[in-house]
């Protein structure tokens, strides 16, 4: 019996049995006093000890920090880590941005990558950087803006190409020699200008209205010129014997076809020998001859069968005596298996 104020309790309606948590009276009417869960019985059958489980050998299952509360216990996490929202004992790290194209966050602030990914959070990186507002797709592949092309988008395009040996510097924009102008230095120059309404027809090559001559028309003839035998094929007599031919004639009366200029090397991938042996190049194309593609490469997906040997278990007859008995043997089968691989190719 449990004495309090020199009184002796026997029920467990007075101080509900001198029990800290629960008590009962067993069959002989005597009080026995039990814990709650978490908790333990002192020696003296009345009391309660908390249980401390981040003592025992298991750290009440926790991964990383055990901590003890009165009647249970909680886990928690290492600094760079959280609780995981499927479990309460096991932690998983925490980085701070989100890892990008199926990275694996596998440590604090540490994303583990899949080829192709190797900048920061699983970022792709292209070294050199892509320019003029290009994008870094993967495996060092730019995806370039509309008028630039090339690995790292520095080349410009220019639609038509630059004529006679003009330099496209940006998208449509050429550079012209001192002999041309022009959005693509298609029109021929002459200093000094040509006068009395000659026209320019050449680089430094004026041609001259009837009655004026000169290199730039400068000089006034008492008569009309006279070329015998006249120019043919659209051909201008310009001073006595003289004729300028149009650009695709040639010869003292302009009775030869000019034949189409050829490069040495020829150009290559559809390109078009141009002046001084310098070939334009299609869209798609760069090099002196055009020989070099800069079409971007692309992803494929492509699909095959993939086949493979799986095991499994079979019966079969053999002689057990007089009688003829079933066994089990393992045997192999070839099994196929759709899968897909992935490919790269250059598309213009």
């Amino acid at each position: 019996a449990y004495f309090t104020f020199l009184k002796e309790i026997k029920s467990c309606s007075v101080k509900n049995g001198g029990c800290d948590h629960n008590c009962v009276h067993n069959q002989e009417g005597e009080i026995v006093c039990s814990c709650r869960p978490g908790w333990k019985l002192d020696g003296d059958g009345r009391h309660c000890t908390d249980i401390d489980e981040c003592a025992l050998v298991s750290r009440g299952n926790c991964q990383q920090r055990c901590l003890n509360v009165p009647g249970s216990w909680e886990c928690g996490c290492y600094d760079g880590y959280r609780r995981r929202n499927d479990s309460l004992f096991t932690c998983q790290p925490v980085c701070g941005a989100e890892c990008l194209n199926n990275g694996v966050c596998v440590a604090p602030n540490r994303c583990y990558c899949p080829p192709g990914y190797p900048g920061p959070e699983c970022t792709p990186l292209c070294s050199p950087s892509c320019a003029h507002g290009g994008r870094c797709k993967r495996f060092n592949l730019c995806v370039c803006p509309t008028g630039w092309v090339g690995a790292a988008c520095k080349t410009a395009v220019c639609t038509p190409p630059c004529a006679n040996g003009g330099r496209c510097v940006a998208p449509n924009q050429c550079e012209c020699t001192h002999l041309y102008t022009g959005s693509y230095c298609q029109t021929p120059t002459c200093f000094p200008a040509c006068q009395n309404a000659g026209i320019c027809v050449a680089a430094n090559r004026c041609f001259c209205r009837r009655n004026w001559s000169g290199p730039r028309c400068g000089t006034r003839s008492s008569l009309p010129f006279v070329c015998n035998p006249p120019c043919r094929n659209n051909g201008t007599c310009v001073a006595s014997n003289r004729c300028v031919c149009q650009p695709t004639y040639r010869g003292s009366r302009c009775e030869k076809e000019k034949p189409a200029e050829k490069c040495r090397p020829p150009c290559r991938n559809g390109g078009t020998c141009g002046r001084g042996n310098r070939c334009q190049c299609p869209q798609g194309t760069q090099g002196f001859r055009c020989q070099r593609l800069i079409c971007p490469r692309v992803t494929l997906r492509v699909p095959y069968n993939r086949q493979i040997r799986r095991s499994f278990r079979e019966s079969y007859l053999a002689p057990c005596g007089k009688k003829v008995c079933t066994r089990w043997r393992m045997n192999q089968r070839r099994v196929v298996l759709p899968s897909y691989k992935i490919e790269y190719r250059i598309q213009c």
